[in-house]
């Protein structure tokens, strides 16, 4: 069985991919595989691609399996058959579970956690890292503004001047002054994969108490994982998210298996349509805590959700090993028979391959240098 892999392109939808059509054409293979776990706008990105493609899919009466993140809505196209994976989990899973292993603390010696979680006696209420500017992005900083919560974050946003909003103007900030805000981290954002990976924290990280994540996307259904979830997740810290509806509850919650910090949170937000709604109910959440550690103190916070910090600690690294959650259903055929061959470059760029190939998922060896691996 001839197995062809396309992984998604850096160059977006600018990329021509005849190169990729022409193979197909010579090949003929019998399954095609396109790899877009990294970005959830996969529709968007591999338009020209998809395009493309139909001549050669419809005389063939085949389908492309499209592998992302989460499939918000199905795809415009007959030809594409989308199915949800672990996304951008197992792009940093790596260095993620590297971190867990190198920090892990006996969990039955409950003093030895204290030093471990605290970061040195932390002086913010929170940290809150970003760099693209999002629309959920710029309300929340304009908001942290108006209830004069920036003093008490290190908050970066490194592109003030290229905001957007879903009618593709530029945000109009209302109490922030639309300054750029930066940390010692940005310094080095150009010469570095990823500043925020919980390998390579920043410095600043350690001074909030916890972290507030503005995640990636925040529209219907765009449940997408990335680093920024699983940072403080991966270093013992508690962590209060964005994203889109549900997020915190019926995909971390009720879909991964991660716990809730409910004993300080009030997730009531998370199932606003509204993301102002959303955006308003985070920032209730920091006063809250900010009225809870005046009266309990941080050591309280701590010992509170100390049992729920080594939880999720360990449930991220149960998911990075577990083959039901990692490897989509389309692609268990590679585990059950040795009659495959996997072929095209995308099958070096895959990061859900090479994870299988780490695994020993594979029946077999496919003789390829994944660049994951390297």
């Amino acid at each position: 069985m001839k197995v062809y892999c396309i992984h998604h392109h850096q160059a977006g939808n600018k990329h021509d991919w005849l190169p990729e059509i022409q193979e197909i054409w010579e090949i003929q293979p019998d399954k095609i595989f396109c790899f877009c776990m990294e970005e959830q706008d996969a529709y968007y990105i591999l338009d020209e691609l998809f395009r493309k493609l139909q001549p050669y899919l419809t005389s063939r009466q085949q389908q492309v399996h499209l592998i992302m993140p989460s499939v918000s809505a199905p795809p415009p196209w007959p030809w594409i058959c989308a199915e949800a994976s672990a996304g951008y989990f197992l792009w940093g899973g790596r260095e993620q579970v590297k971190y867990i292993q190198q920090h892990m603390v006996d969990p039955d010696d409950l003093h030895s956690i204290y030093p471990h979680i605290r970061y040195g006696n932390p002086d913010k209420l929170f940290v809150s890292y970003n760099n693209n500017p999002h629309y959920h992005r710029c309300l929340m900083v304009d908001y942290l503004a108006k209830h004069r919560l920036l003093r008490h974050g290190v908050v970066t946003f490194l592109q003030p001047d290229d905001t957007q909003t879903p009618n593709n103007t530029a945000y109009q900030w209302q109490w922030h002054d639309g300054s750029r805000m930066t940390d010692s981290w940005e310094v080095d954002i150009d010469s570095m994969d990823s500043q925020t990976m919980a390998a390579t924290l920043a410095k600043g990280y350690r001074r909030g108490i916890i972290d507030l994540v503005l995640e990636t996307r925040y529209e219907p259904n765009e449940f997408f994982i990335t680093e920024k979830t699983i940072k403080p997740i991966a270093t013992l810290k508690p962590f209060l998210a964005l994203s889109c509806q549900g997020y915190n509850t019926e995909y971390l919650r009720d879909r991964l298996g991660y716990q809730l910090y409910d004993e300080v949170f009030d997730y009531s937000f998370d199932s606003a349509e509204d993301i102002h709604d959303r955006v308003r109910g985070v920032i209730q959440n920091l006063e809250n805590l900010q009225d809870f550690l005046e009266t309990h103190g941080v050591q309280e916070l701590y010992r509170r959700l100390i049992p729920k910090l080594y939880y999720n600690q360990y449930n991220t690294y149960r998911l990075y090993f577990d083959r039901d959650f990692t490897v989509p259903q389309s692609l268990r055929f590679l585990s059950e028979t040795a009659d495959w061959e996997l072929l095209g470059a995308g099958a070096a760029e895959s990061t859900l391959l090479a994870h299988m190939h780490e695994m020993r998922w594979l029946s077999k060896d496919p003789n390829i240098k994944f660049r994951n691996l390297v």
